[in-house]
């Protein structure tokens, strides 16, 4: 886990300030795993009926950014007890770790709202979610492209010359590569596996995208572990030089069709494996 005793106590201390004693906190996604560097800081809290309202969510938000004083972006999930589970709180209360209030973690337990669903239905929700977020990202992502087409390939005089709507509309381009490989490589992949029944809690994206591969979701894992290094440098690197900056911006133009391609293959494998029908 790459959260400090001081980061998760922080958190803790401010979840139990806003939302009350009862609040539980657990961390999910890419903060879990000590093999990767950066990534957001997700966190699912589970508080009392009538805690969870979005002013006292964005309050919880902006302190946690002024106490821990990261660049990561923090993106957290307020789930009231009693109310129905949406799929991506399941895929985070199934994968998450509890944050104790020692300032350690805890063993997970089983969340509000879950009982009654069985797995296999719920697995089956999870991963419906991540076809479906996955695929509207990519639709956002090649709806900027031709937007951008005059430009590519761009050139660094041309990167170093662009006004600042186009440069807003790279920045667009840019944001809308990283959520759609994060998405697919942090829910859908994992999502896949859940619904076969694997346990995935713990286990690095790389060694996720591997099992697909064995499985036949996906053809070969060694493009898609590039557009995770992409989408790492384009998440926590901001160069200067105008010319490493255009040479990112082509990177994904040429990412979008892999992106592309790999939606195709996990499609058409949950299609084959009738992951859909529980």
């Amino acid at each position: 886990m790459r959260l400090s005793d001081r980061d998760i106590a922080a958190i803790t201390d401010t979840a139990a300030a806003l939302f009350g004693g009862s609040a539980t906190v657990r961390l999910f996604g890419s903060r879990l795993h000590d093999d990767l560097k950066g990534g957001d800081i997700d966190l699912y809290v589970e508080v009392d009926a009538g805690q969870g309202g979005a002013g006292r969510t964005e309050r919880f938000r902006d302190r946690l950014a002024e106490s821990l004083g990261v660049d990561a972006p923090l993106d957290v999930l307020v789930h009231e007890r009693g109310r129905p589970l949406r799929p991506i709180e399941h895929l985070a209360a199934e994968t998450g770790v509890v944050l104790g209030s020692d300032g350690g973690p805890e063993e997970p337990r089983q969340p509000a709202g879950a009982a009654g669903m069985t797995p296999a239905y719920h697995n089956a929700a999870l991963l419906a979610e991540a076809l479906e977020m996955s695929a509207r990202n990519l639709e956002q992502l090649t709806w900027l492209r031709p937007r951008l087409a005059d430009l590519l390939p761009l050139s660094a005089a041309t990167m170093a010359s662009l006004s600042r709507d186009r440069l807003i509309e790279i920045d667009a381009f840019l944001k809308r590569f990283e959520n759609a490989q994060d998405i697919m490589q942090r829910r859908l992949f994992r999502a896949v596996l859940m619904a076969e029944g694997e346990a995935v809690r713990g286990q690095p994206s790389a060694e996720i995208a591997e099992r697909l591969v064995t499985r036949g979701a996906l053809g070969d894992a060694a493009p898609w572990k590039a557009l995770a290094e992409l989408r790492n440098r384009l998440s926590h690197d901001y160069p200067l030089d105008p010319a490493v900056q255009a040479e990112r911006v082509n990177q994904v133009d040429g990412a979008i069709p892999i992106l592309v391609a790999t939606l195709d293959e996990v499609r058409a494998y949950v299609g084959r494996a009738g992951l859909l029908t529980a």
